[in-house]
Formats: structure tokens, sequence, C-alpha cells
């Protein structure tokens, strides 16, 4: 929906960046998860948008909610190392959040400037 239907609407309606921000930020507010969800929602837009195949941002979204559904079950110790439950966490758990942060961070803005590089601006290019 937020690919096939929502992003090629708003291209057509604003630009192939406003359509892309716009949809994501509706993908990551639905989600309940504004940065994270937001970041997933661009790159699985630009996927299809380089590869017009709505499979390729499907299959993405499949394999990132696979891989947090593993992870609850074959390392149910590691949340629970970075997890804050109270104030004194922050201070103890800081360095392994932050790490985990900008290392995700990282790869997130790595993905988007890759798959962003020769994406047509054109609203016309895209929605055809």
């Amino acid at each position: 929906m937020f690919r096939g239907v929502l992003l090629k609407r708003l291209i057509g309606k604003t630009s192939v960046w406003g359509g892309i921000l716009i949809s994501s930020l509706v993908f990551g507010v639905l989600h309940l998860d504004v940065v994270g969800a937001f970041l997933f929602g661009v790159i699985a837009s630009l996927l299809y948008l380089r590869t017009n195949n709505l499979l390729v941002p499907i299959f993405l979204h499949i394999i990132n909610n696979s891989l947090a559904a593993a992870s609850l079950f074959l390392a149910p110790k590691w949340p629970e190392s970075v997890a804050i439950f109270n104030f004194t966490d922050v201070y103890t758990k800081a360095m392994p959040n932050t790490v985990m942060l900008v290392v995700s961070a990282l790869f997130m803005l790595g993905a988007i400037y890759w798959l962003a590089r020769g994406l047509p601006t054109e609203k016309e290019s895209i929605s055809e």
C-alpha cells in the first residue's frame, strides 16, 4: 500500500523526494516508530523506484520482520543487556547503545545514499 499506491500518487502530486518522504513518514507514524520505520520506508521506497518491482521491498520487509522475531527467540538475553529499565541504566548501558545507534545509522544512511544515486528526480520519468 505504501509503495504501490501512496508513493506513486504522492510523486504525481509533489515530487519524487516529496513522495518518498511523505509516504515514509506515514509509514513510520502508523508503525509507531517514527525514526526507524521512517528510514526503513525511505529505503523500501528507493528499492521500489530503482527496481520498479513491489516484491523487492515486500521481501525486505519480510526479512526485517523475520530477523526481529527471531532475535526475540534466539538471543533472549541480548535485548536485556542493552535495554534501559531505569535511570541508572542510562549511564551503565550508554556505550553499547551508542555504538548500536551509530553503526545502524551509518548503515541506513549509506543504504539510502547508495540507492538514491542516479535516481531520476523528474516525476514524469518515475510515474510511467
